[in-house]
């Protein structure tokens, strides 16, 4: 697809996760999540060594399909990168809704990490 956008993008030691976007004719967005996982070639050769994981999953077309293609991984535990300004306000919601779920040890650090990259002012407890 062309004009494919990064909607997300997330960092992890080893690798990175993104939901991508396509914005078609009649401005409705289609999503599909890529995965590059450099792990396997930090390995020795005797422990198995092999190139990096690279793949991207087939193109969904709604909100909560590509919420639940993010939600394979742990991604609102992980370091949010950058994220697309017309989804910042789902992003943190979305954040928010899988951090409530854990312990708030956890949780308060990676939504303040999170805030910034939606661009939340104020409080970043708050939604």
């Amino acid at each position: 697809m062309s004009n494919t956008e990064v909607i997300v993008s997330i960092v992890a030691e080893g690798g990175s996760i993104a939901l991508i976007g396509n914005k078609g004719p009649n401005l409705d967005w289609q999503f599909a999540r890529g995965v590059n996982d450099q792990t396997p070639s930090y390995l020795t050769k005797e422990d198995g060594r092999t190139g990096a994981i690279r793949h991207t999953t087939d193109w969904v077309n709604t909100w909560p399909e590509a919420m639940a293609l993010l939600d394979r991984y742990p991604w609102a535990m992980l370091k949010g990168q950058e994220v697309h300004p017309e989804f910042r306000a789902r992003v943190w919601t979305e954040v928010n809704r899988r951090l409530d779920r854990v312990s708030p040890d956890y949780a308060d650090s990676r939504r303040r990490r999170w805030a910034g990259v939606c661009g939340v002012t104020g409080r970043p407890g708050e939604s």
